[in-house]
């Protein structure tokens, strides 16, 4: 379901909010709930030798770390979302900065150049589009990699193979990263 103008924020909190929307089903009004938050941003980086960066990120949700691939917010704060959505500014182009400056904050990593690889869709219910890049060509940190203050994050270059086993046995816990992540590897072969 998307939200349109017939949808009423009922709760906003820092990062979501709650739309209920009437809709018409036959003859009945039904009344459709839906959670929306900022879209998120994750760039895949890889090297000429084939190997892909993964951070190793402590996940307060988790309570646990949690291998990913660098990303984030597109969007600090759900007014700033709404901003976006009423401005004639596609969200790719809100998503594209955002990536690039999430890969300089987790990795030090500059992107010299980025692909859009798909926006993946949470769900009906759950409004969260994650906005997938890739990036083959970068610019290396001049300096030793320090992740912002309040961050537990450590970096690490990792084989095609050996990211296609976290893929697959849950090592990579954001499911639609991994499953990103394989699409990209089925299309290289492998």
């Amino acid at each position: 379901m998307n939200s349109s103008e017939n949808s009423k924020i009922v709760f906003r909190g820092a990062i979501f909010e709650m739309l209920q929307e009437k809709v018409q089903v036959g003859s009945k009004l039904k009344t459709f709930e839906y959670a929306r938050r900022g879209p998120g941003t994750r760039v895949i980086i890889v090297s000429d030798d084939h190997k892909m960066i993964l951070t190793r990120e402590f996940r307060n949700e988790l309570n646990n770390y949690d291998f990913r691939i660098p990303g984030g917010k597109v969007f600090d704060s759900l007014v700033e979302f709404e901003e976006a959505r009423l401005s004639q500014i596609p969200l790719l182009s809100y998503a594209t900065e955002a990536a690039k400056r999430e890969l300089v904050e987790e990795t030090g990593y500059k992107a010299l150049s980025l692909e859009t690889l798909g926006i993946s869709k949470c769900g009906a219910t759950v409004l969260w589009d994650l906005y997938y890049f890739l990036c083959q060509e970068w610019e290396a940190p001049t300096k030793s990699f320090q992740p912002q203050a309040g961050e537990d994050i450590s970096l690490e270059w990792y084989t095609f193979p050996e990211v296609k086993k976290f893929c697959l046995d849950g090592t990579i816990s954001e499911e639609r990263t991994a499953i990103t992540i394989l699409k990209y590897f089925s299309k290289l072969g492998i």
